[in-house]
């Protein structure tokens, strides 16, 4: 099978296991609604394409895959990706012509009195995929200051 770079960190992360990155996240700000839909939009779609391409590599090596999901009922976008009992959320609340990101899951150790969080870029969407796949959903959370969360 021909691979990317991402299926080969894939398939690294299922040999190894256990090799958990941390996953880069800063605070949430206010944003435009456009800008944030936009945002929404591009991390939905990438993730979706790094969900199929991981489980391409997860079906061929006999392990559960990532499900994605989306959410919908309500005027926030939001989507979860998830596999077996770990998942993460991520979303975008629109109020008063303003949205901000939000990132939630069952096993990141985000500071719940801190502010909201989301991903620092479309890399951080990776190590956290990648970090789902090596620990079962163990994924560690480094701030921009470095400090881990």
């Amino acid at each position: 099978m021909k691979m990317t770079e991402f299926m080969d960190r894939i398939e690294d992360a299922v040999r190894a296991g256990g090799s958990v990155p941390a996953v880069r996240v800063v605070e949430s700000d206010y944003l435009s609604t456009g800008q944030g839909a936009h945002e929404q939009v591009e991390n939905r779609a990438y993730a979706e394409q790094l969900v199929c391409e991981a489980n391409a590599v997860l079906s061929a090596a006999g392990r559960p895959v990532l499900e994605l999901e989306d959410h919908s009922g309500s005027l926030d976008q939001v989507f979860d990706v998830r596999v077996g009992e770990h998942w993460a959320r991520f979303a975008t609340r629109f109020d008063h012509g303003r949205s901000i990101g939000e990132l939630l899951g069952s096993s990141l150790p985000l500071d719940p009195t801190a502010t909201r969080h989301k991903l620092m870029d479309a890399e951080a969407l990776e190590d956290f995929i990648v970090g789902l796949v090596a620990g079962s959903g163990d994924v560690a959370a480094t701030n921009t200051t470095g400090a881990r969360s």
